[in-house]
């Protein structure tokens, strides 16, 4: 396919390798508008400021978002079409009324929150700031939905074009903030939940908890063995993320030199990935990453590639900038502590472009639509209403071949402590989800 152009830049190429490429396995030349290729057997998309001057050829209208370098601080106008909203609306009649490639690469590059000054309490970029959330779409996928609304556009002038979009595919990834509730936490730990046993109703007695800790009942939080479902096969996709960080006020982790913690990160090594939980500090302390990347590896054997920021605090550009130098390539950070949906627009995972730098990078982003702490404690929802929500999101996510990625912990299991109900609701989860992708 060619590509006509006003520009060519860094920021088209880009999404050009993200959409057709990556998204729609095409392939694709890109030419200026004075090359002029514009025979009849071509298979041409403009991308142009003014629309050609011919009917057969797919015109997607350029507003300038790609051409520029640095960083406009104002926000792109919002358009509809047949209930699909939009960014980048233009007022010529177009099959596609809006700058696609520009309002792709304003969610992906997650440009708002390079220009947003408005934080919450942990210094994280808030929901309540994000465009989508203002304007009702944070729920929706819309970087997919206009994808494939590009893909239909495509074939409708070249049916013979051949189109390959990726597999769906389904990754559960749990966060490990604590690998146990009551064992191995030191008598200090120890002695502070057991007062905490008998002043709250925390699902756990006093003489529970003492048996807990002789080892004559079970961890509430040791979920592990229940997390791979027994008919899960080979394609079954897991990524654990370890919290290997000093304990303190949010870090509440076990040490990683203690020998059970080591044992867990090992069984959970066999049953899938392991990836790095860095501690809400990290952020403020970069020096630290480098550190709870390194006691993990002296578990694992093996180089960690992947992480998620524990309570999701997080900043762009630095927090990424920071995985980047440490050898991190894969981050599953890229979604909402307070509310379900998809902060940047899609499910699918795509390459991280630092804004700032103006660089593509080799971080590779895998956002979640949903974390289980969402549902019960900021939704308010029923462990039934929960499913409810859940099963709806996988549907809708199956029905257009896109990933479905959650985010759960192991305490979520644990049955106590609020959680009680909940356990089903993962096994429900985990069985629509198997169904729908086919595992």
């Amino acid at each position: 396919m060619h590509i006509i152009a006003d520009h060519i830049t860094t920021r088209l190429k880009y999404i050009l390798d993200y959409v057709l490429t990556v998204r729609l396995g095409i392939p694709y030349r890109i030419h200026r508008v004075k090359d002029n290729i514009t025979s009849a057997d071509e298979q041409i998309i403009f991308y142009t400021k003014q629309k050609p001057g011919y009917d057969r050829v797919l015109w997607i209208p350029a507003t300038g978002l790609l051409n520029e370098t640095g960083i406009r601080t104002e926000k792109p106008d919002y358009g509809e079409k047949e209930e699909i909203p939009f960014l980048f609306p233009v007022n010529d009649p177009a099959d596609i009324p809006f700058d696609l490639f520009s309002a792709v690469f304003w969610f992906l590059t997650r440009y708002e929150e390079y220009v947003s000054d408005q934080t919450d309490e942990h210094g994280r970029f808030p929901a309540e700031a994000n465009l989508a959330v203002r304007q009702g779409f944070s729920g929706q996928p819309v970087v997919d939905f206009w994808i494939r609304w590009l893909r239909t556009e495509i074939k409708k002038r070249y049916p013979d074009l051949q189109i390959n979009t990726p597999g769906p595919f389904f990754r559960l990834t749990v966060d490990v903030d604590q690998a146990y509730a009551i064992r191995h936490k030191g008598w200090l730990r120890t002695g502070a939940g057991l007062l905490r046993a008998l002043a709250v109703r925390t699902g756990i007695t006093p003489r529970q908890y003492v048996n807990i800790l002789a080892g004559k009942e079970h961890d509430p939080f040791d979920t592990f063995s229940q997390l791979v479902p027994e008919e899960s096969n080979e394609n079954f996709q897991i990524v654990f993320f370890f919290h290997t960080g000093i304990w303190g006020k949010r870090d509440k982790s076990i040490p990683v030199k203690n020998k059970a913690m080591q044992q867990v990160i090992r069984q959970c090594q066999q049953r899938g990935r392991v990836g790095l939980h860095p501690s809400y500090r990290v952020m403020d302390q970069r020096d630290l990453l480098e550190k709870e990347k390194q006691r993990l590896e002296t578990v694992t054997g093996k180089p960690v590639i992947s992480a998620r920021f524990h309570y999701i605090r997080f900043r762009v550009p630095g927090s990424y900038r920071l995985l980047l130098q440490n050898g991190i390539t894969e981050d599953y950070s890229m979604g909402w502590p307070e509310i379900t949906g998809f902060r940047a627009g899609t499910a699918h995972p795509f390459p991280w472009y630092d804004l700032e730098k103006e660089e593509i990078t080799p971080l590779t982003i895998y956002p979640f639509p949903v974390m289980d702490g969402v549902l019960k404690d900021r939704g308010s929802l029923t462990p039934t209403g929960a499913v409810n929500r859940l099963e709806m999101m996988i549907d809708t996510l199956a029905d257009i071949d896109a990933p479905f990625i959650p985010l759960w912990h192991n305490h979520a299991l644990s049955e106590t402590d609020g959680w009680q109900g909940w356990r089903d609701v993962y096994q429900t989860m985990i069985g629509k989800a198997m169904e729908r992708y086919s595992l």
